[in-house]
């Protein structure tokens, strides 16, 4: 019986050092926050860990055209990423990935975590690979509860 508490033990140790990892990488404990918005970020972030997830995949078949995706309305964060090994750009701006773009490097991932109070909702994200086409986008999204 004691192993089990053991186990039990060291699976919940490991679960709050890793949310208090995640609260410190995003930058939370700035200075220039007041304690009561430190806290209620520090709430936020708790929550997403529970928040569902849906993930869709935005196919960039055409390496000439641009390809945008409207995020839900209840979206709380989102993050992408490419499935495989390739630059693209990246607009949530208007004039798309024409004007106002940046490059999301090869293997890399944008997400708004830590983003306290910002408000993603029905917002168009653009994207285009001009380099290659048949590129997959994955988009998590993140839903308020």
């Amino acid at each position: 019986m004691e192993k089990k508490w053991n186990s039990v033990f060291i699976l919940v140790f490991a679960s709050i050092v890793l949310l208090f990892s995640k609260i410190e990488s995003a930058n939370i404990n700035g200075d220039n926050l007041s304690d009561t918005t430190r806290q209620n970020s520090q709430i936020a972030l708790m929550t997403d860990v529970t928040t569902p997830e849906t993930i869709y995949d935005l196919t960039l078949a055409d390496s000439t055209v641009e390809y945008s995706y409207t995020l839900p309305s209840d979206c709380s964060d989102y993050e992408f990423q490419t499935r495989t090994s390739v630059d693209i750009r990246y607009s949530s701006g208007i004039g798309g990935t024409v004007t106002n773009y940046r490059t999301l490097k090869s293997g890399g991932s944008y997400n708004t975590f830590g983003r306290t109070f910002a408000k993603y909702a029905s917002k168009v994200l653009h994207f285009k690979c001009p380099t290659s086409n048949n590129i997959v986008v994955e988009i998590t999204v993140w839903r308020k509860p």
